[in-house]
């Protein structure tokens, strides 16, 4: 399974490097009140613009439309199909993921230590670009394993390589995960249970690749170290006093997301 989530995203990484050029974004602020984003290709016998929209159209504007005319403050990789990627300002990501490893605590539910899992995964997160190459946010999520559903809370950031469109980058998430099921005790029980998750790290890397109207997508690999804690101390009547489990659920992960 690690090898085919290596060859996924070299795969990736090589299908990206496609022909892009470097240019400063038009904005043409138009009589009425509208604006189009996109870049001038053209200026045809000096009163219409050959104006190349996002989606790739080309539309004829002529000039006399135009009240103003205006470049982005800095240079972005656009594809040649009009394709680019968000690299400054706020964005919000959704991600789908494949939680891969062993399964829990031997002791714990029955269920083998070897036991082996592929499980899904979903997060939101909200942040900004600090600079075109960094990128910091916070999000949550929910994490299926075997036996447990977990709430993550967490913080990111992305450092990305290069000033392209389709770059690759080094990402990392540290945060606290919260047990949405816990081992269930009689209501009379007079015993004491810590039972939790506990704080998480996932560093990845990806591939960032460019799209249109405004959304891209990424996908990423890496190793997310969940532990996992349980305690409980019984009533001086029971067989034993005390249960201590410390296990984890480290995982393999393979992530998708849609950037906008």
């Amino acid at each position: 399974m690690k090898k085919l989530l290596y060859i996924f995203l070299l795969t990736a990484i090589s299908l990206s490097l496609s022909a892009q050029e470097e240019v400063r974004l038009d904005y043409l602020h138009l009589h009425g009140g509208s604006f189009l984003k996109g870049h001038i290709q053209d200026t045809l016998d000096g009163a219409i613009l050959q104006f190349r929209l996002a989606d790739n159209s080309i539309m004829m504007v002529p000039i006399a439309l135009v009240k103003k005319r205006r470049k982005a403050d800095e240079k972005q990789w656009l594809y040649q199909d009009g394709r680019t990627a968000i690299s400054d300002g706020v964005y919000s990501r959704m991600s789908f993921q494949f939680l891969t490893g062993s399964g829990g605590s031997p002791s714990f539910y029955g269920y083998g230590g070897g036991d082996y899992r592929v499980e899904p995964s979903f997060s939101f997160s909200m942040g900004m670009y600090v600079k075109k190459w960094l990128a910091v946010g916070a999000g949550t999520g929910l994490d299926f394993y075997l036996d447990r559903r977990m709430i993550p809370v967490f913080l990111e950031s992305r450092i990305h390589l290069g000033k392209r469109s389709n770059s690759p980058f080094f990402g990392a998430e540290l945060g606290y995960s919260f047990l949405m099921d816990k081992r269930e005790f009689a209501d009379d029980f007079a015993g004491t249970v810590v039972e939790r998750a506990g704080f998480f790290a996932y560093p990845s890397v990806g591939m960032r690749f460019a799209g249109k109207g405004d959304i891209d997508f990424m996908v990423d690999v890496g190793y997310k170290f969940q532990p996992y804690r349980f305690h409980v101390q019984y009533p001086e009547d029971w067989w034993t006093l005390e249960e201590r489990i410390t296990s984890s659920y480290n995982s393999l992960v393979l992530r998708f997301a849609w950037v906008f």
